[in-house]
C-alpha cells in the first residue's frame, strides 16, 4: 500500500494525538481545553503564533479564573508552542508569564535565555527566577541581559556582586540607581574606587544605604563640592584632616628620593619632558603613549596613582605636580584647589591599592575600548 503526503500527516497526527492522551491521561477527555490541544499542536505544526498568544492572553491574565488542571495545561500547551513561534508571540507570552508566581520555573527559564526582546520582561520581574537563574545568566548571555537584571527588585548580593564582576559601566550605573538592590560590601568597594574614574558614579553611590563611613572618606578626596557638603553632613568626616598640606600622620612623613625619583627629577629641572616622560614609562613598564595620557591628558589623580606606583614621595609628587602645571611661579599653584586635591588624593593612596589601579591604566582609554 503507497501512502501519499495526506496520508502521511494524518498518521503523525494520530500518533501525536495519542502521545498526548499518555501526556495527559483519559481525565482530559471531558474537559474542554482537550480540543484546545488538539488545535496547539496543529498550530505548532504549521509554525504560527497565534492560538498560543490566545493561550496567554485567556488563560494567564491576572483575572482568569482557572482550575489548577485547567491552567497546568495551558502551560503544558505553551511548552509546546514556545520554540515554534515568532519573537513578537514569545514576548506578548513573557509579559504575561513575568507577573506571575505561578509560572513553571523551566518555562519562565527557557524565556529568560532567550533574545533580550523577550527575556526582558521575566529578567526584570519574574519572582520565579533564582539566584542561580540570575547568576547563569549574567554569565553566559550578554550585557543587555545583564542590564534587564540590574533593574530587577531587590536583587541579592549574591547577584549584583556578579553584576560588579563583570565592571560593564552601563551595568554598574543601572545596579547603583536600582535602590532596592542589596549590594555587598567588597562590591561597594569596587564601585567606590570606580568613581575615580566615573564621575557620574558618585552622586547615587553616596546616597546609597550600603555606604559606610570609611568609603565616604575615601571618596571625599575625589567629590565635587556640593558631594562633599552631603559627605560631611551625612558621614564622620572631617574636612580639616583633608585641607591644605596638613596630612594625615604617619604617611610618607619621610621622602629620602630614590635614584629612579632623583633621575625624574633632574629631568624635569632640566627641561627635559620628554626624557622625564621615557624614564617614568620605563619604571612602570607602561608604553610611551599611555605614559603621555597619564600625565598631560588624565588629571592630577591618574598622575597621583603612577606616581606612588612608581615609589614617588610626597614631596617629589609636589614638585613634579608643579613642573607639569607650568605655573610660574610655584608657589602659586601650590596654593589652587587642583593642587590641594591632589595631595590628598595621593597620601590617602598606598603602593599595593596604587598597583591595583594602575592596571586600569596600562593602557590609553580608547585603547581599552579597542581591546
Amino acid at each position: 500500500m503507497i501512502f501519499d503526503v495526506k496520508d502521511a500527516q494524518q498518521f503523525r497526527m494520530q500518533a501525536e494525538r495519542k502521545k498526548f492522551q499518555t501526556i495527559f491521561g483519559k481525565r482530559m477527555a471531558s474537559s474542554p481545553y482537550e480540543k484546545l490541544l488538539e488545535l496547539a499542536h496543529q498550530r505548532a505544526l504549521k509554525g504560527k503564533g497565534g492560538l498560543a498568544a490566545s493561550v496567554a492572553e485567556m488563560c494567564l491574565a491576572s483575572k482568569a479564573s482557572l482550575s489548577g488542571r485547567e491552567l497546568d495545561l495551558a502551560f503544558e500547551i505553551l511548552r509546546l508552542l514556545i520554540g515554534k513561534v515568532e519573537v513578537n508571540i514569545r514576548r506578548h507570552i513573557a509579559d504575561y508569564l513575568a507577573e506571575r508566581s505561578d509560572a513553571p520555573r523551566d518555562l519562565v527559564r527557557r524565556l529568560a535565555n532567550d533574545e533580550i526582546a523577550v527575556a526582558y520582561p521575566v529578567l526584570s520581574h519574574s519572582a520565579v527566577l533564582a539566584n542561580d537563574d540570575l547568576i547563569e545568566i549574567v554569565d553566559e548571555c550578554s550585557l543587555r541581559h545583564r542590564q534587564a537584571i540590574a533593574v530587577r527588585p531587590h536583587i541579592s548580593q549574591a547577584v549584583a556582586g556578579r553584576l560588579v564582576a563583570r565592571d560593564e559601566i552601563e551595568v554598574l550605573t543601572t545596579l547603583i540607581c536600582n535602590e532596592s538592590a542589596d549590594i555587598g560590601e567588597a562590591a561597594m568597594q569596587h564601585l567606590v574606587e570606580r568613581s575615580l574614574e566615573i564621575e557620574s558614579f558618585r552622586e547615587p553611590l553616596a546616597h546609597r544605604k550600603e555606604m559606610t563611613g570609611a568609603m565616604a572618606r575615601r571618596m571625599y578626596i575625589w567629590a565635587g563640592d556640593s558631594l562633599r557638603e552631603y559627605i560631611v553632613d551625612s558621614f564622620d568626616v572631617d574636612p580639616a584632616a583633608f585641607d591644605g598640606g596638613d596630612f594625615p600622620a604617619g604617611q610618607d612623613a619621610s621622602d629620602g628620593f630614590s635614584a629612579s625619583t632623583i633621575t625624574f627629577l633632574a629631568f624635569l629641572d632640566a627641561g627635559d619632558v620628554e626624557g622625564f616622560e621615557k624614564a617614568f614609562a620605563d619604571s612602570l613598564k607602561l608604553s610611551r603613549h599611555a605614559m603621555a595620557a597619564i600625565l598631560h591628558d588624565s588629571g592630577p589623580e591618574t598622575l597621583a596613582i603612577a606616581s606612588r606606583a612608581a615609589g614617588i614621595g610626597k614631596t617629589a609628587f609636589g614638585r613634579i605636580l608643579c613642573h607639569l602645571s607650568g605655573a610660574k611661579p610655584p608657589s602659586a599653584f601650590k596654593a589652587t584647589k587642583e593642587f590641594k586635591r591632589a595631595m590628598r588624593y595621593f597620601v590617602q593612596l598606598d603602593h599595593a591599592g596604587a598597583m591595583a589601579l594602575l592596571g586600569r591604566l596600562r593602557t590609553v582609554p580608547g585603547e581599552r575600548r579597542r581591546a
